[in-house]
């Protein structure tokens, strides 16, 4: 599986950024919480990890489409998942996310509206930050205009 993959880079260094593309969406809760930890001992204090992961597809594609191995989050589950990991005091926020749709054919030439929402977050010391008192509105993704 690709995920085993995060857990057997090792490393002392640290760095300023660390970048993911469709890893969560792959992924169980439980070995989600296991990769955000791996990240934030990678990233230096202040330091950013920037993902993009598919979103929910619209409510009209058919059923068959959307049942699949996916585990499709929320802006706002991933901002809980994000900070519901600590690792030396530190945890990560989810600074930014821009959402794009663009349609995806597939079996007999149906198309379905899927949407793509990268997310910009920063390694910040726990105390300032707790996901569980954020509201909504702080987490909300705006979408690219293409």
């Amino acid at each position: 599986m690709t995920h085993n993959l995060c857990f057997r880079f090792q490393t002392d260094k640290k760095y300023d950024l660390v970048v993911s593309v469709w890893l969560f969406v792959s992924t169980k809760d439980e070995v989600v919480d296991k990769m955000i930890g791996q990240v934030l001992e990678w990233l230096q204090p202040g330091g950013y990890f920037i993902f993009r992961e598919s979103g929910p597809y619209d409510e009209d594609a058919p059923k068959r489409f959307k049942q699949n191995f996916f585990h499709y989050r929320t802006p706002f589950k991933l901002h809980q998942l994000l900070g519901g990991v600590v690792k030396d005091g530190h945890t990560l926020t989810i600074t930014r996310c821009k959402n794009s749709r663009f349609l995806m054919k597939y079996e007999h030439d149906i198309a379905a509206a899927v949407t793509e929402v990268l997310y910009v977050a920063k390694k910040v010391p726990i105390e300032p930050v707790l996901a569980s008192t954020l509201p909504l509105t702080t987490i909300s993704c705006s979408y690219l205009k293409v």
